[in-house]
């Protein structure tokens, strides 16, 4: 994410001096007819950055689904724990529930977390370039 996110800024900032020097010097382009090229150089580096940002919604995606996959699947071992203990009589159905409504509190938390650092990776890789 981080890479990605400094690859996003710097097609950014290649796009937007294209852009400012073609209307900083919109009399030389006119002069010369060169509308249309500063035209494509613009759309280009325009393309350049969608297609970065569409890897970077991928791998925040998959940052996304994996972590979910994580918290929710140690949230069904727990279940399939509980389970197993229950069946056995080596615990009650109220210490289950107890349970799970403190881990679905953990869990929420963790969350947020993984929704936190995967901003945070976002961010430095953003002002990676001002750094």
């Amino acid at each position: 994410m981080r890479v990605i996110s400094k690859q996003v800024q710097e097609e950014k900032a290649l796009m937007n001096t294209s852009a400012e020097e073609s209307f900083s010097n919109v009399r030389t382009v006119k002069a010369f007819s060169n509308e249309i090229n500063e035209s494509e150089k613009f759309g280009k580096g325009n393309q350049s950055t969608f297609d970065w940002g569409i890897k970077k919604a991928y791998w925040f995606g998959f940052f996304s689904a994996f972590a979910n996959f994580l918290l929710y699947g140690s949230m069904v071992g727990v279940m399939a724990t509980a389970t197993n203990l229950y069946s056995k009589g080596y615990i009650s159905v109220g210490i289950i529930t107890s349970f799970m409504f403190y881990m679905i509190m953990l869990l929420m938390n963790f969350g947020m977390l993984a929704a936190v650092f995967g901003n945070a990776m976002n961010m430095l890789g953003a002002s990676d370039k001002i750094v």
